[in-house]
């Protein structure tokens, strides 16, 4: 599914031929980072070209300083630059600046009536927006890119018009996201009654419902859900047998938030059966287990294969040794185990690594180091780090319910 606007097209509109007017800038006047893009060609790798510019070792300054001249004079970056500097600025955590290039993107796009770059500029701003946060933003581009229209020139691959009833599906969790849950249920409704075949919707009903706390409502729908697909003959067996894995993994995080762990621990044991070349489904069934203290020494075997399986991706990709770093949740879920058995000192060693990483700041991790710390008699750090806790917006049903709960540790802990 496509997933995941500041201002509407009109306005992009208007500043992209304002800025045609504007004097075209030096190729040397332009910042280093800028240049390059702009060499791209049809024959060099564009995915290669994001990955290069992101290392630069000026690349941030570089890509601020570039995403500024956007606003002001006709940067003359083509299309492509503009794609490689805002994929590049979204992968060194540069929001605004990714922002920036998407807009020049679209707006060219939309210059040029390419229909597949259009769509693609709008996906990836709306999945930035979404992954951000800017659950409003995002509001706004999914219905620009709703009532989107290419003047002069007909979607002749229908490529927009099919992607269309994607961005609603993600504009409807978007206004779940934003508190609006009845406007969310009522826009899916009509949605339904349009594509009541359409399964993708059946598994938005069943996410929203698990989002608002109707758990037995959304694992009904997801069991309904993973009947029908099963008795879906008319699909390709391999796309049948990934959807009914993805539909049942799901299932088990629904399962964990209903207090069932038992049936959550169950599918994912079918699943690491059927794919136990998966980290994923490895360590979130050793987590579980280890979580609710069932056979922890098979709990730690699960977590240490998943660190495996993902140490052997990341050679496979061929990630460079200054970014090769163990997924900071497989850590944590194998300090977890390991505090369990009474292991205190290796856990607290693992977790104290894996808050270096930024995916590492994360209350979950946070509280877990601390309890380590609680059980090695250091409470003070410990309160720190349930402060670090609490920094920043939670975000889901069970991150707001880990925070009230390290709340109550903290005004346990702390001096009266």
């Amino acid at each position: 599914m496509l997933r995941t606007a500041l201002l509407s097209i009109g306005f992009w509109v208007g500043v992209f031929m304002t800025s045609q007017a504007a004097p075209l800038l030096r190729a040397a006047d332009l910042p280093e980072i800028a240049r390059k893009a702009n060499r791209l060609t049809g024959a060099d790798s564009i995915s290669g070209m994001v990955i290069q510019l992101s290392k630069e070792k000026n690349a941030k300054a570089e890509l601020k300083a570039t995403a500024a001249l956007l606003k002001e004079k006709n940067s003359g970056l083509n299309i492509n630059a503009l794609w490689v500097l805002g994929r590049a600025s979204q992968i060194s955590r540069l929001p605004e600046e990714a922002t920036a290039f998407y807009r020049a993107y679209i707006t060219k796009a939309i210059d040029l009536k390419s229909p597949n770059k259009v769509l693609l500029g709008y996906a990836q701003l709306i999945d930035l927006q979404f992954g951000t946060q800017k659950y409003a933003d995002c509001e706004k581009t999914c219905k620009e890119f709703i009532e989107l229209t290419l003047d002069g020139e007909d979607d002749e691959s229908g490529s927009i018009a099919r992607a269309k009833g994607a961005i609603l599906r993600q504009l409807i969790l978007v206004q779940s996201r934003m508190g609006q849950p009845d406007k969310a249920f009522a826009t899916l409704e009509r949605l339904m009654q349009q594509q009541a075949d359409n399964p993708l919707n059946l598994q938005l009903k069943a996410r929203i419902l698990r989002e608002n706390g109707k758990d037995e409502e959304a694992i009904e729908v997801y069991e309904d859900l993973i009947t029908k697909i099963d008795a879906r003959k008319d699909i390709k067996q391999e796309v049948r047998e990934s959807y009914l894995a993805d539909l049942r993994y799901a299932l088990t995080g629904v399962y964990i938030d209903a207090k069932n762990p038992d049936k959550a621990i169950q599918l994912l044991k079918d699943l690491v059966a059927k794919y136990g070349d998966n980290a994923t489904y490895n360590n979130d069934l050793g987590y579980i287990m280890a979580d609710n203290g069932k056979d922890l020494e098979a709990a730690e075997k699960l977590i240490r294969t998943a660190l495996e399986l993902d140490r052997a991706q990341r050679k496979k990709l061929g990630v460079p040794p200054e970014e090769d770093k163990d997924n900071a949740a497989y850590l944590d879920s194998l300090a977890w185990v390991l505090f369990k058995r009474g292991q205190l000192a290796e856990a607290r060693k693992i977790l104290e690594e894996a808050v270096k990483q930024e995916e590492g700041q994360q209350a979950e991790i946070y509280d877990h180091l601390a309890e380590i710390l609680i059980a090695l008699k250091e409470k003070e750090k410990a309160i720190d780090l349930w402060k670090k806790a609490l920094v920043g917006e939670a975000i889901g049903k069970r991150e707001k319910a880990r925070r009230v709960e390290i709340e109550k540790k903290l005004k346990a802990a702390s001096p009266s």
